[in-house]
């Protein structure tokens, strides 16, 4: 049995990462573990040479045109502490260890937390209720309400649509996030590719491994096909030689299978 104990950190905003946790506390708390540490709490992995970026450095691309729905997932203080991504008008997906830890009454998805990105063209959205969540996948969905009535455009964020079909080998990826809770920043380097798209279990997640780089912070980030902007998984983790993400036609057949038709119907899925 697993055992999460919160302790207090030493500075009363500090940011404090354990272990190199994909998952990123900022706001006076940070996880600790009791026994051998999951995936996910040792996952701040870059695979060989650094290749993340701020994302302003792939503007006019279509790299960053995909990345557009991507959000800090931040307490009420505005601390990041995950990655999400915006699936539907008022919907987003994160990791369901995120959700463990930070209640829905307390979580926001922050679009547009860029360095360049004037604050009233950022939209922030608040967790109503979480839809789902389920460990073996990693995932959580999020129900949301938009917190600032600034007039800028919702169609400005886009949403991400989720590949159900299959994945390969050496397929070229791409993964923003936000890693250690800083703005916007993405992999799409030479060597941000899929390892293996054979699944396997690790700490009760159903993976797939990758080597695009991460740091904690990252948990939740989409993981797209490079070519389409597909989510065609969902990072979680890392070890020392790659990172961890469930298929993303996986987190598709679990939540066709458990989302309510009113809200399952709301999502992009594409089909091979």
């Amino acid at each position: 049995m697993r055992a999460l104990v919160t302790v207090k950190s030493a500075g009363k905003s500090a940011a404090k990462i354990l272990a190199g946790s994909a998952l990123l506390l900022m706001s006076g708390q940070a996880l600790a573990w009791q026994g051998e540490k999951p995936a996910w709490m040792t996952e701040r992995r870059i695979i060989g040479a650094n290749q993340l970026e701020k994302i302003e450095k792939a503007a006019g691309t279509d790299a960053y045109n995909f990345a557009r729905p991507v959000a800090r997932v931040e307490d009420n203080s505005g601390s990041g502490f995950c990655t999400g991504w915006r699936v539907a008008e008022d919907i987003f997906i994160t990791n369901y260890h995120c959700f463990e830890a930070v209640p829905c009454n307390d979580t926001v998805f922050h679009l547009g937390t860029e360095d360049e990105m004037p604050r009233d063209q950022q939209q922030r959205w608040k967790c109503d209720k979480v839809l789902h969540s389920i460990e073996k996948y990693d995932v959580a969905v999020y129900l949301t309400k938009r917190l600032n009535d600034e007039s800028y455009a919702e169609e400005a964020y886009p949403f991400v649509s989720l590949w159900a079909g299959p994945i390969t080998d050496g397929q070229m990826l791409q993964v923003a996030g936000h890693p250690a809770a800083r703005t916007k920043e993405i992999d799409r380097g030479p060597d941000c590719k899929i390892l293996s798209a054979t699944p396997s279990e690790q700490s009760s997640r159903v993976t797939i491994t990758h080597t695009c780089d991460t740091e904690g912070g990252s948990s939740g980030s989409p993981v797209m096909d490079r070519t389409t902007g597909y989510a065609v998984a969902l990072h979680w983790g890392g070890t020392n030689t790659h990172n961890l993400a469930i298929p993303m036609y996986e987190v598709v057949k679990e939540l066709r299978a458990n989302l309510a038709p009113e809200y399952f119907e709301k999502l992009t899925i594409v089909e091979p």
